[in-house]
């Protein structure tokens, strides 16, 4: 999973697994998903999507390679450059993998950089996953309320 590799996660993780819940264990367990799952969510919020990433990574490396159009080229810009293209690299792996990740495609190689596919498959998976409608005492409920009502 990508979030494994985001500074933060585990201390989320060790946080909401050491918080302390009384009661059976069956619902110790519950309670610390649900402090772990409400705790994921608001740190997921704080950090940047692997698309924000990728383009934030373009637009420095085209402002470096800008700026060297209009200065003599030093071994320092050339390593920066190097350093930004690098980061740049990185940023769209990162995005390939979490499109690769949210389409469950996981039959394709990681590097393919057909990511319009994986988002293709990601919005499918989901709509696959969607409950539409219900039969309920021969009944056909449709709205969302009354679909979670009868759940």
């Amino acid at each position: 999973m990508i979030w494994t590799h985001q500074a933060g996660f585990y201390d989320i993780v060790s946080s909401a697994w050491s918080t302390l819940v009384r009661w059976s264990n069956f619902f110790v367990m519950e309670d610390k998903l649900r402090i772990f799952k409400r705790s994921l969510k608001s740190w997921a919020k704080t950090i940047k999507t692997q698309t924000s990433k990728r383009k934030e990574a373009l637009k420095e490396l085209g402002h470096h390679q800008s700026a060297l159009e209009e200065v003599d080229i030093t071994h320092e810009l050339l390593t920066r450059e190097a350093k930004l293209q690098k980061t740049y690299h990185q940023a769209c792996r990162e995005e390939e993998e979490y499109w690769r990740q949210k389409s469950r495609s996981l039959w394709l190689q990681a590097g393919d950089k057909n990511t319009r596919y994986f988002h293709q498959q990601a919005e499918a998976h989901k709509h696959f996953k969607t409950v539409n409608e219900i039969h309920f005492q021969d009944q056909e409920i449709k709205d969302f309320e009354g679909i979670k009502q009868v759940a």
